[in-house]
């Protein structure tokens, strides 16, 4: 099995920097977060990064750019504004977003007649809810890694589901 740099690729590689920050989340209480705040802004900047060459291998993909760039800005945050690592509620809503960007992802899969198309429509609806949920249960810094679990498998969608069984839905 030979596998070339590509864009989902790069993608999968930003997706395992969002596992990495899930894991952080997930493993310190708030006052070590709050001493390693800078953690989260590295791996969000190597993300960042590695959307920014799976824009430029994917022939200049805006969506991704788009994402590359809300990488950075969110790193520079991390980096500059520490509160911001254990606030949940601007934590929550970067969720959202990408829950969001995911489903319409799916959106497009199914209007370009690619199957599995509903894999990233169900991931996305289940980050929006989880993380809708985390604005509710605001001492929890465990839900919120459970949801950029989440977050972080969509991002790895795109690689993964060449390697999934091609199931479509509508034919059945």
């Amino acid at each position: 099995m030979k596998i070339e740099l590509n864009s989902k690729l790069l993608q999968a590689v930003s997706g395992l920097f969002l596992l990495a920050i899930a894991i952080v989340w997930m493993a310190c209480d708030p006052f070590e977060l709050y001493a390693f705040s800078w953690l989260p802004g590295l791996f969000l900047l190597l993300g960042a990064l590695s959307l920014a060459g799976a824009s430029y291998l994917g022939k200049m993909d805006g969506r991704l750019a788009t994402k590359a760039v809300f990488y950075l800005l969110y790193a520079i945050l991390f980096f500059t504004v520490d509160v911001l690592v254990v606030n949940i509620y601007f934590v929550a809503l970067w969720a959202m977003i990408e829950g969001a960007w995911l489903a319409q992802g799916g959106a497009i899969m199914r209007k370009n007649g690619e199957n599995n198309w509903f894999i990233p429509i169900c991931v996305g609806a289940l980050i929006v809810v989880l993380a809708f949920i985390c604005n509710y249960v605001t001492s929890s810094l465990v839900m919120i890694g459970v949801v950029f679990l989440f977050v972080a498998l969509g991002q790895m969608l795109p690689f993964v589901n060449d390697y999934l069984p091609k199931i479509d839905i509508e034919k059945k």
